[in-house]
């Protein structure tokens, strides 16, 4: 039974719960401290003066909700999307921001440094343990990292070194009929005198619907600091059993030619990787200001076996699936430095210079092989690319990439008045790519190379107003204009080319109101904003059948979003948030069927206009504790000719635990609707997408070390 709604009425859930809020008091509530940020601007500032939407995660609203992945943790974050899964297999996901949903038109920052450096963001290995809150900043961060993003930031931050969750704990469960998933999660300090030392790790197996599918994962982070040195070490094993997309039928949106769970990947399938990260940092004081200097070296190693079904035809052909398997290397650089100088008690600057480097090299096998609809007869990997009896129609493929985004920045931090802050920044970007490519299949071998180089300004100016202030109480006017570029992704797929597309480009605009009432119980974000986006990256087929990339032309963004939290209580909060996003085609021509067809006024693919959600968690330091999170998806199109819809849909996630002493037990619930909706197309099959995962419940204990 589907919960009924209509948009609208989240948007007056919204409205009434900061209307209502006005008449309810709660004497003994503590006073709300102001959360304090560093993404925009590399130092700690409280959220409220800075000229942008931004909101704050904590560790403790993160536990509290019981979220383990990086969906229920962002769940009551306005406007942002994080759909579970996708192409870089079951342990991943595809976040959307301001509406779009493009796997690198975010950031992904963890602990300062950008992960997946100058490729695309390190979702798969992102672990959530012993986190001590995460940053969302909507819109691009021009000045701070540059050419990297275009809708957002996300700044996922562990409790630094000397400092820790202390809490041991462990989760059993799954989804019906499958359950045998596991968790087992630590965090403490190792020392916290002159030497600062913290550990946090943890062990998980976890199962899906599909009996093929899951996920087993080892983490270790070690964190070090003595005066203004500070080391992290940070190891990651995964391994993941991918499962397989769905193919979209005109009239029933998504087939039902093939079971629900079905996975159509060989039948040794994987995405094994091992990524290991050291990053160093030092600050020192000196006579222009705080000295701050971070280098960072990631290394990841992936071992790849996949395939996807044809879309068509699904029967008629025997070979109806094509696979590959793939060893990649990624070594990333990250290196900055920045001073943050006062010139005036009345303005900051911060200064730097930063360099993100990337090299990137895959080999690959493409090959063909026959499934059954319901998945059985999956052939391995190692028989499939035998080619018989039909050789030449394997391939194999090498490629090379090689990115460096350099950059020299400055930003001011102007308090024109105790009221008044004018936050502005400039950089200078140089990008240089280089590709080659090589296909072996062909006598002699195919090969080709690439090479670009840009040089860019971009940057940004935004200015906040208190226009009241009643101490805890208040409520600021902001603006912003942003303007950024970022090299086109390459996604190392199974594919030897070397052709680097044009830069993508936007310009984007922002302003609102935020602010809090009730002595601080009471604390609202309201923003809009309008972007001009060129030259997106969309996937599409070759002529081979093979995935690849190309540019867009013209995409327009406009939208609304809102988000509030009311303390009721000491321990009892209630949010809600409801986000409007129009994403339209402006001039883009893309070929269907040989036939070129001009797509402007279309909305953009999988770009829902409506997403709201309501939360209430209540949390006191002993006995009873509960969560629930209602999240709304609206209607969206599936494809650019916007002829095929789908429908819109809810998931509820819901937690309860108890607590005595040092000890804690809970039960929680994802997706407890259990809805299965497309969340994410992948960039292999041509029109194929992911579903939301089915309902999980898991059994939990904690304690505290």
């Amino acid at each position: 039974m589907r919960f009924r709604h209509t948009p609208l009425a989240l948007a007056a859930a919204c409205l009434f719960v900061s209307a209502a809020q006005a008449q309810t008091e709660a004497a003994d509530a503590p006073r709300q401290l102001d959360p304090v940020q560093v993404t925009a601007t590399r130092e700690a500032e409280p959220v409220t003066m800075i000229p942008a939407a931004i909101t704050v995660v904590t560790g403790e609203q993160m536990r509290a909700l019981g979220a383990s992945d990086l969906r229920t943790a962002l769940n009551l974050v306005a406007g942002v999307e994080i759909s579970p899964g996708g192409d870089g297999g079951p342990a991943g996901s595809v976040p959307a921001m301001w509406g779009l949903r493009e796997f690198d038109a975010f950031l992904l920052v963890v602990d300062g440094v950008p992960a997946g450096g100058a490729f695309n963001p390190a979702l798969t290995t992102l672990d959530l343990n012993n986190i001590e809150r995460i940053e969302v900043l909507r819109g691009a961060a021009p000045v701070m990292y540059g050419a990297t993003s275009f809708v957002g930031v996300i700044h996922v931050r562990h409790y630094a070194a000397g400092q820790a969750d202390r809490r041991l704990s462990a989760t059993v469960g799954g989804p019906s009929g499958r359950f045998g998933s596991f968790s087992v999660n630590a965090a403490t300090v190792l020392s916290d005198g002159d030497i600062k030392q913290s550990i946090s790790g943890n062990v998980e197996k976890r199962n899906f619907k599909d009996e093929r599918a899951g996920v087993e994962r080892g983490h270790v982070l070690y964190r070090l600091g003595s005066g203004g040195f500070r080391l992290d070490a940070d190891v990651v094993r995964l391994d993941q059993e991918p499962d397989s997309p769905v193919l979209r039928d005109a009239a029933t949106v998504l087939t039902t030619r093939t079971p629900l769970d079905a996975n159509h990947n060989p039948s040794d399938a994987k995405i094994d990787t091992t990524r290991v990260a050291i990053s160093a940092g030092y600050v020192r004081d000196t006579a222009l200001g705080a000295w701050d200097t971070t280098l960072a070296l990631t290394n990841t190693r992936d071992d790849i076996v996949k395939g996807y079904l044809e879309n068509a035809p699904l029967a008629a052909d025997p070979v109806n699936a094509h696979g590959y398997a793939q060893e990649r290397t990624i070594t990333d650089l990250y290196f900055d430095t920045h001073l943050r100088s006062m010139p005036a008690a009345s303005l900051g600057l911060t200064w730097g210079i930063d360099a993100l480097l990337g090299k990137g090299e895959q080999e690959s096998a493409v090959f063909p092989y026959t499934v059954n609809r319901d998945g059985s007869g999956a052939p391995s990997s190692g028989t499939a690319r035998n080619c018989a009896p039909n050789p030449p129609t394997c391939e194999s493929n090498e490629s090379e990439d090689e990115r460096q985004f350099l950059g020299a920045y400055v930003q001011a931090d102007w308090s024109v008045t105790p009221r008044w802050t004018v936050l502005a920044g400039l950089r200078l970007n140089q990008t240089h790519e280089k590709q080659e490519g090589e296909d072996d299949s062909t006598s002699p071998p195919t090969q080709a190379t690439d090479e670009e180089t840009e040089t860019r300004f971009s940057g940004g100016i935004g200015s906040s107003y208190k226009l009241w202030d009643g101490g805890e109480d208040h409520l600021v006017v902001y603006a912003d204009y942003r303007n950024t570029f970022k090299p086109a992704a390459i996604d190392f797929g199974p594919e030897g080319e070397a052709n680097i597309l044009e830069p993508e480009e936007a310009h984007a605009y922002e302003g609102g109101f935020k602010g809090a009432l009730l002595d601080g119980r009471l604390s609202y974000d309201l923003s809009v904003f309008t972007m001009k986006f060129e030259n997106s990256v969309f996937a599409q087929q070759t002529a081979a059948g093979n995935p690849a990339l190309a540019n867009a032309g013209v995409l327009y963004f406009k939208g609304g979003e809102f988000e509030s939290r009311f303390r009721l209580l000491a321990d009892l909060s209630l949010y809600a948030n409801y986000a409007r996003h129009d994403l339209r085609f402006g001039d883009f021509v893309r070929t269907f069927g040989g036939t070129p067809r001009q797509l402007r006024g279309n909305y953009q693919e999988l770009a829902p206009q409506n997403i709201g959600a309501l939360g209430l968690i209540y949390a006191p330091s002993l006995g009873f504790n509960a969560s629930a999170v209602y999240h709304y998806t609206g209607r969206r199109w599936l494809n650019q000719r916007n002829t095929v819809r789908a429908g819109d849909y809810e998931t509820l996630d819901a937690a309860v635990g108890y607590r005595v002493g040092r000890f804690e037990i809970s039960l929680r619930g994802n997706n407890l609707t259990d809805q299965r909706d497309a969340v994410s197309e992948s960039e292999l099959g041509d029109a194929q997408y992911f579903r939301m995962p089915a309902r999980t419940v898991e059994l939990g204990f904690s304690m505290d070390l």
